[in-house]
């Protein structure tokens, strides 16, 4: 990678964004160009210019060998004067152009208004270079629409910010991004990173064909990575924003690189529990709660949201059970994520396992339901419970039976059924077939009859001659 860093240091780069801020946007920005120095190793190149209505050189474009003078030089850049961001993006172009590294990118910082040039001719012909750029314009006052458009040109990336806080995570993150291709193109299988999340589910990912490819991204801090691919990147993640659900999959279904995948058994049923875990719940309830058997141990996931559609942190959130011998148990949920509780209680004996569901901030209780119940396979114990006795007795009662496997259900004591066929298409076929015959004979007859007729007269006129 060789990165160019283009900031502006014009005489509003001195400000704050906010009156209370402590940091102005141009210390922003140079503890963002350290933090992407720190950030490359000796095989990486950086340069560093600065321009207000002149640029000026303060990194010539290097390796990123002798870290501890390039911090110097940095933190030397000073504010002072107009904006005119054209002259330093061609500069950095020039710089660029001539060096091998497989990925040049420019990462392009104003806060203002600057003097228009030929910026859209200019970055087309750095795009057909291989010279990426990406465009970050914080506050109000800077030039939204011609950073966007040169991000739109450069096929970077826009970012926009009234913060100062998140100009050095902007820098870092498009550092990160540009130090790979965007597109892998390399076989790979998926990793599981979070086995019991309800959209993978019950898929043994250990047998699913490998994958051809896919787009390099980072994840959100608050989503749950599921799958990951064997770069460590995200493959598939899961959101929860407000009300909504999100699922980022960043390969294809497609016959390029998922062309195995679509013969893979599990396809099918791998993208209808994506889509599902994504669909609106049919509850209304601002507080979403789900109970299920895994591993001997019923577990409760709850996710409670406000009518604002923001999360609900921070509560006392409680599970009671009752067991199958009526004795009773009380769980406390954990927060594990924004909104997000979870526990689990042993379901060892067979039965029903009954939930209920309580949640109090500040000692006050604010909302309690019945969220669900947990019933055993009969069939994973040796001894027949009360439940299982009664199961049986429904099944010979109407005429069914018990089954040890529950794909027995649609298999054990199925009845014939008559099934109509069809027979005009094989009369259809044997009058076709006679007609052949029929044909042969209409058409043949009356030349063996003519035949016929000739050897007769012949025969006769042999006689009288005799």
């Amino acid at each position: 990678l060789a990165v160019m860093l283009v900031i502006d240091r014009s005489g509003s780069m001195a400000m704050g964004m906010k009156d209370n801020d402590k940091v102005n946007k141009l210390e922003a920005a140079k503890e963002a160009a350290h933090l992407v120095v720190d950030l490359l190793d000796e095989r990486n190149e950086v340069g560093v210019l600065s321009f207000d209505t002149e640029f000026v050189w303060h990194v010539p474009l290097q390796t990123a060998k002798d870290k501890r003078a390039v911090h110097r030089e940095i933190a030397a850049i000073k504010a002072g004067g107009g904006t005119d961001g054209y002259p330093a993006v061609r500069e950095a172009y020039k710089a660029l152009f001539d060096r091998d590294a497989l990925l040049k990118h420019v990462i392009f910082l104003s806060d203002g208004q600057m003097t228009r040039g030929d910026f859209a001719a200019l970055i087309r012909r750095m795009v057909k270079d291989k010279i990426t750029v990406s465009g970050v314009a914080i506050g109000s006052d800077a030039d939204l629409q011609l950073m966007m458009d040169v991000s739109k040109w450069g096929r970077g990336r826009f970012y926009f910010t009234e913060e100062t806080t998140t100009v050095p995570r902007i820098f870092t993150l498009e550092t990160q991004l540009a130090s790979k291709a965007s597109l892998v193109e390399q076989p790979f299988r998926p990793i599981v990173t979070n086995q019991y999340h309800e959209a993978i589910q019950d898929i043994d990912f250990s047998k699913a064909p490998p994958l051809g490819g896919y787009v390099a991204t980072t994840i959100k801090p608050t989503a749950d990575q599921l799958l990951m691919t064997h770069q460590e990147d995200p493959l598939m993640a899961a959101w929860r924003y407000g009300l909504g659900r999100s699922i980022a999959f960043t390969s294809d279904a497609k016959a390029k690189w998922g062309i195995l995948w679509l013969r893979w058994r599990d396809f099918n049923k791998y993208w209808a529990q994506a889509v599902r875990w994504v669909l609106r719940a049919s509850s209304r309830s601002d507080v979403t709660a789900i109970v299920e058997r895994r591993d001997g141990r019923g577990l409760v996931t709850v996710e409670a949201i406000d009518p604002k559609g923001e999360f609900i942190n921070f509560l006392d959130t409680h599970v009671g059970v009752i067991n199958p011998d009526k004795s009773q148990a009380v769980v406390e949920l954990e927060q594990v994520a924004p909104g997000r509780y979870r526990g689990a209680f042993p379901t060892r004996a067979e039965g029903v396992y009954l939930a209920g569901l309580s949640q109090r901030r500040d000692q006050q209780l604010i909302g309690s339901q019945i969220v669900g119940t947990v019933v055993p396979y009969a069939q994973e114990y040796r001894e027949l419970g009360p439940n299982e006795v009664l199961l049986r007795e429904i099944s010979e009662l109407s005429g069914g039976g018990s089954v040890t496997d529950p794909k027995e259900s649609f298999t054990l004591n199925r009845r014939r059924s008559r099934v109509p066929t069809d027979l005009w298409p094989w009369l259809a076929g044997a009058v076709t077939l006679a007609l052949v015959p029929e044909i042969a004979v209409r058409r043949i007859g009356p030349a063996v009859g003519r035949w016929a007729r000739r050897l007769r007269g012949r025969s006769q006129e042999v006689s009288a001659d005799a």
